[in-house]
């Protein structure tokens, strides 16, 4: 999957430093052309426009990732549970269920939806090593703490770049991956290494506060590049109790930007209401 995005900025350094904090990564690694250098003002005053650069992102998708890794590694058997589900889901010979099925399985799910799942923490501990022993992350560890009705695993290695490069996509990966294999309903198992996950969204979250407060000063929409549904629910929950800014995700796909508009209320300037003649 090949994408290419546009990052602006008063000259080509600032462009590409906006950039490699949206892939995270160094700008050795970015792969940009220059698109538009910068231009002063006629006078201080007249035109003068932004330097403006196009990055070309080749990378695959976390989703995408995990399906080959799911297909390579987990064909077979998910392949066989996928055909066994599909002929026990078969109608009968009138077209429809028996009463009974149907019955044990209103019981089943009501069932399900009272109970708090309870995860197997070291089984799906060595589910996560055989696998990262598949992707060639060497002596790695992992604890594992149980916290309600969600079970969180942190990976611990000698080299974690392989998984918190690309803002993490191995470790969404594996944490769908993981979910897939051991999650259970009412239930969610989080994955992080070495607290990357608490990191990245401090970093997101004090971003979106900076570009707020710019937004307010400048009065004017302040765009964050290429977030993914989660760090943009973090921008929108950094914003959410500033009166003065509101949020909006915008574009198509699984990264969107995400505009940071001050409120309009704070934009107008009070007129005075117009005199009324008296009636003579």
């Amino acid at each position: 999957m090949s994408t290419e995005l546009e990052f602006a900025g008063k000259d080509v350094s600032e462009a590409v430093e906006k950039a490699c904090f949206a892939h995270q990564v160094d700008e050795a690694e970015l792969d940009y052309e220059v698109v538009r250098r910068e231009s002063k003002k006629l006078f201080g005053i007249l035109g003068g426009k932004n330097a403006l650069i196009r990055v070309r992102k080749t990378e695959v998708g976390g989703k995408e990732l995990v399906q080959d890794l799911i297909k390579s590694t987990f064909g077979d058997e998910l392949g066989a549970e996928k055909s066994k589900k599909s002929d026990s889901s078969k109608p009968n010979s009138a077209g429809r269920r028996p009463q009974r099925e149907k019955d044990n399985a209103d019981t089943e799910k009501s069932n399900v939806e009272r109970i708090i799942p309870e995860f197997d923490g070291p089984h799906i501990s060595a589910s996560l090593k055989h696998v990262l022993e598949l992707i060639e992350v060497a002596n790695s560890s992992i604890d594992f703490t149980v916290e309600g009705s969600e079970l969180h695993l942190n990976i611990k290695a000698d080299d974690l770049d392989l998984l918190i490069n690309k803002r993490g996509a191995v470790l969404d990966a594996l944490q769908f991956l993981i979910n897939k294999m051991h999650g259970q309903k009412g239930g969610r198992i989080f994955i992080d290494c070495d607290g990357f996950r608490s990191r990245h969204e401090e970093d997101i979250s004090g971003l979106a506060l900076r570009l707020g407060e710019k937004a307010k000063r400048l009065r004017k929409p302040v765009t964050i590049n290429s977030l993914n549904a989660h760090d943009r629910r973090l921008v929108h929950m950094a914003l959410q109790d500033d009166q003065e800014l509101r949020s909006r995700s915008k574009g198509d796909g699984e990264f969107k930007k995400v505009v940071i508009y001050p409120n309009n209320a704070q934009r107008r300037r009070s007129r005075p209401k117009p005199e009324t003649a008296e009636a003579v």
